[in-house]
């Protein structure tokens, strides 16, 4: 009788689930790592849960116990690179300061995160299945940084501390310069994430600032406020 034949008929279909396996941060985190590696190595169609769970020490069913499908690790990577951005924005944003001033702290702080993140974090932001319909909700907390910019520019448009423009237009410009690290990695791997983030945030507020010799003042300002979002 052949194996088809001969399968247990009332076995449950789908995926396995781990049992009794205790949720572990680390273990969530060398997940990702592993993950994140074989994506940028394989591709995303390339790297099977089996590869990951074995990249990672692990077996199958436990990686399943932490995310129950591969694409819920991408969406975990992808939102690992933006949750901490979110929340310096609020509290940016939040705080009784002037447009450019909150602005280039923002910029600041999401370039400095970026930078400091492994090169393979980096590079699944180039992965093209995130370009995808089923990954519309993850790709909307990005938009909820550039609206933020939006907002920020709109204000200092009002209060005639920057050039007249399209302020979001100008957002995602300004948002394009924050994921330069992507870039700038691979050119050059040495460059400290601080170094990357004034660059970046004072290559955007010249363009933005009425009269750009503002700038060192505004700088200033900026990672001063940046500081106390800190404490």
């Amino acid at each position: 009788m052949s194996e088809t034949a001969t399968a247990n008929p009332h076995r449950n279909a789908g995926r396995p689930r781990a049992s009794g396996v205790k949720a572990s941060p680390e273990t969530r985190r060398q997940i990702l790592d592993a993950a994140a590696a074989l994506f940028v190595r394989r591709g995303f169609a390339g790297a099977s849960t089996q590869a990951i769970a074995a990249a990672a020490g692990l077996r199958q069913p436990t990686l399943f116990h932490y995310f129950p499908t591969k694409d819920a690790i991408l969406e975990a990577l992808y939102m690992a690179s933006l949750d901490e951005p979110l929340a310096a924005f609020a509290r940016i944003e939040a705080l009784p300061a002037p447009a450019p001033v909150r602005l280039y702290a923002a910029i600041y702080a999401d370039t400095a995160f970026l930078s400091a993140t492994a090169v393979t974090q980096k590079a699944i932001f180039l992965l093209p299945e995130l370009g995808q319909p089923r990954f519309a909700g993850v790709r909307a907390a990005r938009e909820r940084l550039i609206a933020t910019y939006a907002r920020m520019i709109a204000q200092g448009m009002e209060s005639g501390d920057f050039r007249p423009g399209d302020a979001g237009l100008l957002a995602r410009l300004v948002m394009s310069l924050d994921e330069a690290p992507i870039d700038i990695a691979a050119a050059k791997p040495s460059a400290e994430s601080g170094e990357q983030a004034r660059i970046v945030a004072d290559f955007a507020l010249s363009a933005l600032l009425l009269p750009p010799a503002r700038l060192d003042e505004i700088r200033v300002a900026g990672l001063a406020l940046l500081n106390l979002t800190r404490t």
